[in-house]
């Protein structure tokens, strides 16, 4: 099996993307002004690789500051010692 090599995205790349998907908004409440929408990009025709951006506002998204969102780290769980 052959691994897809992809292009890394900008998050402006993933959110301006029309392929792009809205996966989640935020707001805070009281002031629905401020989100947060969570955006993923499929890269590749399996889709197996996925580019996350998140875009915030302050002023229901007449502007926006973009970043890239990582995904969790895999955590093991520690071994006991006896």
């Amino acid at each position: 099996m052959t691994e897809e090599v992809v292009d890394r995205p900008s998050p402006e790349e993933i959110v301006d993307d029309p392929e792009s998907r809205l996966v989640d908004v935020q707001f805070v409440p009281g002031d629905r002004d401020r989100r947060v929408a969570l955006w993923r990009l499929c890269a590749g025709a399996s889709c197996l690789s996925r580019r996350l951006a998140i875009a915030v506002t302050t002023d229901g998204f007449r502007t926006r500051d973009l970043g890239r969102r990582h995904p969790a780290p895999r955590v093991r769980p520690a071994l006991r010692r006896r």
